[in-house]
């Protein structure tokens, strides 16, 4: 069951699920200029609050969260849309002591998407390319090198009420070996 009311300039969601755990989120949009201030998690299970606060500010959006104050975990994500279909995004997690990154580039001409992505603290590298057909098929490739290279290429299209997608992956090698799944 999910209730929604909006208190002066606050919203606040409940949510109870079938455990009977109640979730309450509250946000204030109007804390931050051209952004949002919330703050959310379990009653019975106090590590599951997080703070999230998010700005966009034009061509440039950062959002932050900060969740479970027994074992914090911080998340910042940044992302810049340059124009003509370009945007670059940077993400950082703090965890435990340990720092990990990411930085992508996207470009979306026509339609055709491109991804470039370096996470891992650069040890997995990620290219890929998904075109749309017409406006219910979609077919994509993707290379991920991490120690290794492997490939995919996936195809999705939209029917009445439900999708139909294939996904071919094999290890990028001399040996062709595919997996498909449906």
């Amino acid at each position: 069951m999910k209730v929604n009311a909006n208190v002066v300039d606050q919203v606040i969601d409940i949510e109870l699920n079938q455990d009977a755990k109640a979730k309450v989120t509250a946000s204030f949009p109007s804390l931050i200029p051209n952004g949002k201030l919330s703050v959310g998690g379990t009653v019975q299970d106090l590590e599951t609050v997080k703070v999230s606060a998010s700005v966009l500010a034009g061509p440039l959006g950062v959002k932050a969260d900060v969740a479970n104050y027994a074992a914090p975990k911080a998340d910042a994500s940044l992302c810049y849309a340059i124009g003509g279909g370009f945007a670059v995004g940077a993400m950082a997690t703090i965890k435990s002591s340990a720092l990990a990154y990411t930085v992508a580039a996207q470009s979306k001409q026509g339609d055709v998407t491109y991804a470039l992505t370096a996470a891992d603290q650069f040890k997995t590298f990620k290219a890929s390319v998904v075109t749309a057909l017409d406006s219910k098929q979609t077919l994509g490739a993707e290379v991920v090198y991490k120690k290794a290279a492997t490939a995919t290429i996936g195809y999705s299209k939209k029917m009445d009420g439900h999708s139909f997608k294939a996904v071919v992956a094999n290890p990028v090698s001399a040996e062709f070996n595919p997996t498909l799944s449906v």
